[in-house]
């Protein structure tokens, strides 16, 4: 039986995007994660991502849970970067409408619901999203 697989990686997308912003960005990441051989949750320690000039952290799980069927991801996030960077990811609008440094972190729980993912997460917001000017 397998007890637990340890996966380490990197990944770098030149053209990523997020359908409703529709820009792209190049994306750098490196994950660990631990799988549970068992019973198939993901403990993941951390997944560092770079897009511009903001570098996010990630730390979470994806297990059973809540005595329904699925799996439920709990995830927390701290960044520290441009706002420009998150504005071209995730709004339409071009250029953004607001520039400069901030840093980041938040907290979600995204059940096993088979609805689109921005409209589960941001209803499911565990900790405030908390946006504060960097002291560089």
């Amino acid at each position: 039986m397998l007890g637990k697989v340890e996966v380490l990686g990197t990944t770098d997308v030149p053209d990523f995007r997020v359908k409703m912003a529709g820009h792209d960005v190049r994306l750098r990441a490196k994950f660990h994660a631990t799988v549970n051989g068992t019973n198939g949750n993901l403990q993941v320690e951390p997944v560092d991502v770079w897009f511009g000039n903001t570098a996010v952290e990630s730390r979470g799980s994806i297990e059973n849970g809540g005595g329904h069927e699925g799996k439920t991801t709990l995830v927390g996030i701290t960044g520290k970067g441009e706002i420009e960077d998150l504005l071209r990811l995730f709004v339409h609008q071009a250029p953004p409408a607001m520039k400069g440094a901030i840093r980041f972190r938040s907290k979600a729980s995204l059940p096993p619901e088979r609805r689109p993912f921005f409209r589960s997460w941001l209803w499911r917001v565990t900790s405030p999203f908390e946006l504060r000017p960097s002291q560089t």
